[in-house]
């Protein structure tokens, strides 16, 4: 049994060892064709960095005079960003007093002018006086009015009249002034006299009429409503004395109670009869 242990024992140790070996070297070749492929990709980029070697050199002069340039102007910018920055500290303290002396200072000079302002007034009316300064402002209410009449009667007249007389030129050397003058001589009195009698008469008695009517009606229409509604209240407390006669005789089945009480009495007087 020793022996075949030991045997089993041995061919497994080999298997694993030969697993071993045969991942080592699949883990090599992997290795060595990445190495490889990287070699490739460093000699392309070589020959690509050649080329560009020999556009870069005329720029590299021109870079390096604006980069010295650059590099002072950072140094000194370092140095004053932290002057700035104790002097904001100072200052935000003032601002703040500085405010408060302003809220108060609004207050005084609000009361100062209101005084001011009435001395003045006082003066200027007592001069306005003597010096006829009233006259100058009452020219001027007129020179408003005067500019928006005349815009009115701008050239709007002067066409008018021009253009009928042109009219009425060519109109006499045609045979129309005939028609006009008889027409107009008939209608205008015939319509005058008509009109003025039949309007007068139609207008008084309508209302008249009408003011008699509305005040009747309405006293009569409220009388008849109250008593319509006190018929309405005795028909409905009918209405309900008939339904609950009606709920406590029938049961669900739609057999009366009374005939269902006579019924189990008669029942029981018949059995003990029978016995």
């Amino acid at each position: 049994m020793r022996r075949v242990l030991c045997l089993d024992g041995r061919s497994k140790r080999k298997k694993k060892e030969k697993k071993k070996e045969k991942k080592e070297k699949e883990k090599e070749k992997k290795e060595k064709k990445k190495k490889k492929k990287k070699k490739k990709k460093k000699k392309k980029k070589k020959k690509k960095k050649k080329k560009k070697k020999k556009k870069k050199k005329k720029k590299k002069k021109k870079k390096k005079k604006k980069k010295k340039k650059k590099k002072k102007k950072k140094k000194k910018k370092k140095k004053k960003k932290k002057k700035k920055k104790k002097k904001k500290k100072k200052k935000k303290k003032k601002k703040k007093k500085k405010k408060k002396k302003k809220k108060k200072k609004k207050k005084k000079k609000k009361k100062k002018k209101k005084k001011k302002k009435k001395k003045k007034k006082k003066k200027k009316k007592k001069k306005k006086k003597k010096k006829k300064k009233k006259k100058k402002k009452k020219k001027k209410k007129k020179k408003k009015k005067k500019k928006k009449k005349k815009k009115k009667k701008k050239k709007k007249k002067k066409k008018k009249k021009k253009k009928k007389k042109k009219k009425k030129k060519k109109k006499k050397k045609k045979k129309k002034k005939k028609k006009k003058k008889k027409k107009k001589k008939k209608k205008k009195k015939k319509k005058k006299k008509k009109k003025k009698k039949k309007k007068k008469k139609k207008k008084k008695k309508k209302k008249k009429k009408k003011k008699k009517k509305k005040k009747k009606k309405k006293k009569k229409k409220k009388k008849k409503k109250k008593k319509k509604k006190k018929k309405k209240k005795k028909k409905k407390k009918k209405k309900k004395k008939k339904k609950k006669k009606k709920k406590n005789v029938q049961d669900a089945r739609g057999v009366t109670k009374v005939s269902a009480l006579i019924n189990t009495q008669l029942n029981t007087l018949t059995q003990g009869f029978q016995l």
